[in-house]
């Protein structure tokens, strides 16, 4: 998977979310705050977050550390991050 530095990021991250939105909401928060490591920039995620969605194919890799999403799934959490770092 591309961009690994991101990808365990992510990965980590989500293991205790149990929904879409809870994931995916936490994402943004940390991605918006630079918090925990996060501090890439929004522009930065905005690149990655395009290139995960572009080749959705090995999203379940997201899965390394402990989440228990599909790649169906990890697609409409990304989709959710990316829609909300575009208006900012």
């Amino acid at each position: 998977m591309r961009h690994k530095n991101f990808a365990e990021k992510i990965s980590y991250v989500c293991i205790f979310t149990k929904t879409i939105e809870e994931a995916s909401e936490n994402l943004v928060r940390l991605i918006t705050s630079g918090d925990s490591g996060f501090d890439e920039g929004i522009s930065a995620w905005r690149d990655v977050l395009s290139d995960f969605l572009q080749a959705s194919d090995g999203l379940d890799k997201l899965n390394q550390f402990g989440a228990t999403f599909t790649a169906a799934q990890w697609n409409l959490v990304l989709q959710q991050v990316q829609a909300a770092l575009s208006s900012r």
